[in-house]
C-alpha cells in the first residue's frame, strides 16, 4: 500500500468515527423534534377543542338569554297593547254613550221645535 492509499484510508476512517456517530446524535435529536412536535399538537388540539367547547357553550348562553329577552319582550309588547286595547274600547264606550246622549237631546229638541211649530200652526 502506498503512502498515499494510507492517508487516504486513515481519513475515511476519522471521518467515519466523526460522522457515524453525529448521525446518531443527529437522529436522536430528529427523533425528540417529533415526539416534541407531537406533544405539541396534542397540547394545541387539547387547547383548541377546549375553546371550541367554550365557545359552544358561550354561544348556547348567548342564544338562551335572547330567546328570554325576545319572549319577555314579546310578553310586555302583548300586554301594552292589551292595555291599549282595553283603553280604547272604554274610551269608545264612552264617547258613543255620549253620542246617544246628544242625539237624544237633539231629538228632543228637534221634537219640541216641531211641536212648537205645530202649536203655531194651530193657532
Amino acid at each position: 500500500m502506498t503512502p498515499e492509499l494510507i492517508a487516504i484510508i486513515g481519513t475515511g476512517i476519522a471521518l467515519a468515527v466523526v460522522i457515524v456517530p453525529g448521525q446518531r446524535a443527529m437522529r436522536r435529536d430528529i427523533a425528540a423534534l417529533q415526539e416534541r412536535m407531537t406533544s405539541l399538537e396534542k397540547d394545541l388540539l387539547e387547547r383548541m377543542s377546549s375553546l371550541e367547547r367554550d365557545l359552544n357553550a358561550r354561544i348556547s348562553s348567548f342564544e338562551t338569554e335572547m330567546r328570554e329577552s325576545i319572549s319577555s319582550f314579546e310578553t310586555e309588547m302583548r300586554e301594552r297593547i292589551s292595555s291599549f286595547e282595553i283603553e280604547m274600547r272604554e274610551r269608545m264606550a264612552h264617547l258613543e254613550a255620549e253620542m246617544r246622549e246628544r242625539m237624544a237631546h237633539l231629538e228632543g229638541v228637534v221634537e219640541g221645535l216641531v211641536l212648537h211649530k205645530q202649536q203655531e200652526g194651530a193657532e
